[in-house]
């Protein structure tokens, strides 16, 4: 697991799956700027 930043997220394709995109959403409403991903 590594820390992945917000923008990081956004700067990838992975940012159009609708079910990341609210997992990012719900972060950035409680205030989250980076979270943990699984780096693989």
């Amino acid at each position: 697991m590594r820390l992945i930043t917000i923008a990081e997220l956004l700067a990838n394709d992975a940012a159009d799956i609708p079910t990341l995109t609210t997992v990012i959403e719900l972060a950035v409403a409680e205030g989250a700027t980076s979270f943990p991903v699984s780096d693989t």
